[in-house]
Formats: structure tokens, C-alpha cells, sequence
């Protein structure tokens, strides 16, 4: 691969090194030491983190759910939230990977990342919220708006906003987009 163009402000060096295999993602700026990183990874990673620093919190807050019981099982709300904020953090970076790849405009992989992270948030939010009612019972025994609608937008959001993104990932992996 041939050197590329030296931008302005780039040394000599740095454009020798940086061929056109290795640009900064959505920019073009070319630096073959430190891409930018584009927003929509940094909400994704951020969100990551945020939902892996509440699986530590809740994982702490199941344990000493398992010791005071009796019979030496958290709630069940209590270890739905662990485990739902331990998946969706692993999501967020699934998320984050793929539109580092996507080739569609930045609004159109903001919405389709904002999305799911905002449903992730919110069902680990519900789930620490019930966790903390105690409730044992099913949150859809009782049919109300979010069971239903809330549960058909959450179910269009994620899918959508992920099928977009992996749709991107495809094209650009395999299509050459």
C-alpha cells in the first residue's frame, strides 16, 4: 500500500507510516498511532461500563441477599438484575464493535445504537427497582402499558436498531461498502 498524503500538521513520519488501511474511523483525519474514536463507541463503551459497574453493585447486593435468606437465594428480581445489567454490558460492546464498522450516516447509527442501550437501561433499571420491592411475582401477571406496548417497542427498538447496525457490519465486511 502506497503512503498516503501528508495532512496538515502531520509529520513526515506519520505519513509515511499511515496507508489507506489504517484511517481514523468516520474521519478523515489519518493517524496510524491514535484513531478518534467516534461518538457513537463512546456511548456504546460508555453505556458498557455503566452497565458492568451495576452487575458488580447488584452482584455485591445478591450475595448479601444469599446470606441473610434462609434458604440462601436472592430474590429474584435481585439476580435478574445482575444477570440482565452482566448481558447487556457484553451487548453494549457487541453494539459498539459494530458500528465502529458501519458505513450509514452518523444520526442514522446514533438512533440505531440509542435505541437499545436506552431499553437495556431501562429494563435493568426496572428490574433493580422491583429487586428492591422484593416483588416475587411475575412484573407481567399484571397487564398494564409497559407489559404490552412497552414490551412491542422494546421488542422493535432493540431488533431494528441492532438489525441496522449489523446490516451495516454485512456491507461492510462483505460488500465493500
Amino acid at each position: 500500500m502506497s503512503a498516503l498524503p501528508m495532512e496538515p500538521g502531520m509529520s513526515s513520519t506519520t505519513a509515511a507510516c499511515c496507508t489507506a488501511h489504517e484511517p481514523a474511523v468516520h474521519s478523515m483525519e489519518w493517524s496510524c498511532y491514535t484513531p478518534r474514536m467516534i461518538l457513537e463507541s463512546k456511548i456504546a463503551l460508555t453505556f458498557a461500563g455503566i452497565f458492568f459497574t451495576t452487575a458488580l453493585f447488584t452482584g455485591v447486593w445478591k450475595y448479601r441477599c444469599m446470606l441473610r435468606a434462609e434458604a440462601h437465594v436472592a430474590p429474584f428480581y435481585v439476580d435478574t438484575a445482575h444477570r440482565a445489567a452482566l448481558l447487556y454490558a457484553f451487548a453494549a460492546l457487541l453494539l459498539a464493535r459494530l458500528v465502529e464498522q458501519s458505513p450509514f450516516p452518523r444520526m442514522v447509527n446514533l438512533v440505531a445504537i440509542g435505541g437499545p442501550l436506552a431499553f437495556f437501561a431501562t429494563a435493568i433499571v426496572t428490574y433493580i427497582a422491583l429487586g428492591f420491592e422484593n416483588r416475587t411475582d411475575n412484573q407481567f401477571r399484571e397487564r398494564n402499558f409497559a407489559t404490552t406496548w412497552g414490551m412491542v417497542t422494546l421488542i422493535v427498538v432493540e431488533i431494528t436498531g441492532f438489525g441496522v447496525l449489523f446490516a451495516g457490519f454485512l456491507l461492510r465486511a462483505w460488500a465493500g461498502w
